[in-house]
This record gives structure tokens, sequence and C-alpha cells, in this order.
């Protein structure tokens, strides 16, 4: 893909770098690797083990370039999505796709290869360590490497859940519709600020964002006469409310919402793209400025989420089963505690620069304005409940 891309001039220089990253130096190091390697146990055929150890242990350094790799998914995938209208990109792509020698796979296919390489080596030091005594000089040697290349591949790892993190927001992003009449109810609060743009354009990326779940539950409706299916997206720092569309509706938005959508292509096959789900958004609850309500029942099927800046609204979540039910409780109330406790040590610390304002003067800025009402309507809970 890289040199074709290259030479024929699809891409500029810096599309490339956006895609592929440093993969030409990741292709050298691992030409160099599989020559020391090959080298080493020709030399010394009588202790082959050992020289594998000594071999990743030298090159251990220089594998930390797959670094720079793993880290560059978001930019990789942003590229790709920016290149869809590119007919001239989305040709070679066809034409590449219909390649023998490819087996049908996709672009993305070979762009994780680098990544699915680096964790495999781990594995394969270990397997040897297992058959290696544990009182030899070989066994010594493999454990370091094995130390060594392990330190990389955790820091890898982690980038690499964060990228699996971004592509699963970016799907759900790709799932969801925005009207004119929902775009107001996209607004956050000071902290997580709005999610649709002016252009009713859904972006739930956001620095430290963390996907957590996903479920059907139904909610009551204003009136409390009936409930009403919902599909809720749970994020660390957000909860979002969808209505699931008929299959008709589903039919109809699934290839606009991935034409429109920053991800599909860049995760999907068409075929998938075109029967997965699809809702409309309702509404985002920041859980900054939110609380959970249990019912005094604890065998009950529901409980409140009640949002707590702006204008005040309940909204009852509905489940079938106590055990999902208690599972989202659990995870709701953690992640609303601790942007509770983050507020409060906020306000303790501005109490202790506390400087008295001009006369006449009572407001308080951003944190500690959300501070202080998270925590007044935190104790207010307390004091009801108790």
């Amino acid at each position: 893909f890289y040199e074709p891309l290259q030479t024929e001039n699809i891409l500029m220089r810096d599309e490339l770098m956006a895609i592929f990253s440093n993969v030409k130096i990741l292709i050298g190091l691992n030409e160099k690797l599989l020559y020391d390697l090959r080298k080493a146990v020709e030399e010394d055929k009588s202790d082959k083990v050992k020289q594998v150890g000594l071999v990743f242990c030298a090159n251990a350094d220089v594998l930390k370039m797959y670094t720079q790799y793993c880290s560059n998914p978001e930019k990789c995938i942003q590229t790709l999505s920016r290149l869809e209208d590119n007919k001239l990109f989305s040709r070679f792509l066809d034409k590449a796709s219909a390649e023998p020698a490819l087996r049908s796979l996709s672009l993305n296919s070979f762009l994780i290869k680098p990544v699915q390489r680096i964790c495999k080596y781990p594995l394969l030091l270990r397997d040897l360590l297992s058959h290696t005594p544990s009182d030899s000089e070989e066994h010594s040697v493999l454990n370091e490497a094995f130390t060594k290349i392990g330190a990389i591949v955790d820091h890898i790892n982690e980038d690499k859940r964060k990228a699996e993190n971004l592509q699963e927001i970016l799907n759900i992003q790709s799932q969801i519709s925005v009207t004119t009449a929902s775009k107001a109810k996209g607004k956050g609060d000071s902290k997580t600020g709005s999610i649709i743009d002016s252009q009713k354009h859904l972006n739930l990326i956001a620095p430290g964002r963390v996907f957590l779940s996903e479920a059907s539950i139904d909610v009551i409706s204003n009136n409390g006469k009936k409930q009403l299916p919902r599909y809720f997206f749970l994020f660390s720092d957000l909860l979002l409310e969808t209505k699931p569309k008929s299959s008709r509706n589903n039919n109809k938005s699934s290839s606009s919402s991935s034409s429109s959508s920053s991800s599909s292509s860049s995760s999907s096959s068409s075929s998938s793209v075109s029967t997965r789900k699809m809702y409309a958004f309702k509404q985002m609850i920041s859980l900054r400025s939110a609380l959970v309500r249990e019912r005094p029942d604890a065998a009950a099927l529901n409980f409140d989420v009640i949002k707590i800046e702006g204008k005040k609204e309940i909204i009852t979540l509905c489940f079938t089963q106590l055990e999902q039910k208690k599972i989202w409780l659990e995870v709701l109330q953690s992640r609303i505690d601790s942007f509770l406790a983050q507020a409060k040590a906020i306000t303790d610390r501005e109490r202790v620069t506390y400087k008295p304002p001009p006369s006449g003067s009572t407001s308080l800025t951003g944190w500690s304005k959300l501070g202080s009402m998270c925590i007044r309507s935190h104790e207010a809970k307390a004091n009801t409940t108790g």
C-alpha cells in the first residue's frame, strides 16, 4: 500500500505519515532483528536459546519505536475518514482489494499487523522460559529479555486499549442520528460541554472519555403512565439516551449515517454497516452534574438518574433483570462519586485561598459553583434518604 500510494502521488506526504506513521522504520528494525537472530543461532548452534535471549536484550531499546506507531490510531482513523471522498484513493483501495496476494484483506487489516507482531514477542520468550531449566544461564538471559520486552508491550497495550476505545466510540457515534429538535439536549455542563456541533453532527470524542457499557433500558414517560423503549450508552463521564429506530428507518438511515460518520469506513465492511442498528439521539446526562436515587425496595427493577444543573430532570430507568440494574446502579454511583470528590477537593482548595469579593458580589466561578451545587444536592439527598 505505502509505496504505490507514494510513487503514484495518490496521497500527500503528511497523509502517508498520518496513516502509516513510522512503519518503514519498523520494517527496517524487524529485518535487522531477523538478521541478528539468524546470525546468532548459526554462530552458536550449541546454545540457541541463550542467543535468542541475548538478541532480544540487545534490540529491546530499538523495539520502543513501536510506541510511536501504536500511538497513532486516532490520527490514522481521522485521516482515512477525511479521505473517504478522495476518488483516486478509493479507486486505489478497490483495485488493491482485488489482488490475490492480499487475500481479500483491507488496508485496516494490515495496519494492525505491526501491533500484533510486537505483542507476540513476549509470548515467544515466555514459551521458551517454560521449557528452560530455571537454574540455567539460558533461563536468566531469557528472563531478562522477557522483562524488557514485556515492559515495552505493556506500554503499547495501554495505547492499544485507548485506540480500541476510540474506535468503539466512533462506531457508536456513527449509529446515532441527531434532529434539530434534539440538538439542545446535547448541551452538557461547563466541563463536559456540548456533544452536538452547529451542523447537527454528534461528536463523542473527548480527552479521557471511556466507553463502559450499553443496554436496552425503558424509561418512564413524563406523565408516568407508560414505559418507553430506549437504548443507553454509558461512558466514563456521561450517559447517552437514544431511541431505537424501527427496522424500516434502520435500513434508510444506516447508509447515510455511514457516509457522514467519522468511523464506519475505518472499522467495518459495507455489509456490517448495512445491518447494524441505528438510534435517534434523545439526550445526554453529564455524570459531573447528576445523582442517582435508588428506590426504598432494593428488589425494585428501577432507579432514578437526576440532572441537577440547569433545569432539574428525573429520568427513571426500568430494567428487566435485577442483576443488570445493580451493575448499572453501582457503576453510575461510582462515577458520580468520583466527580463529587473532585468537585469537593477543588472547592476546599478555593476555600483555603479564598479572598472576600467586592461588596455586593456573590458569584462563584466554574468548578467552584458546580462543586458547591453537587455537594449541596448530595447532602440534601443523604438527609432525605437518611
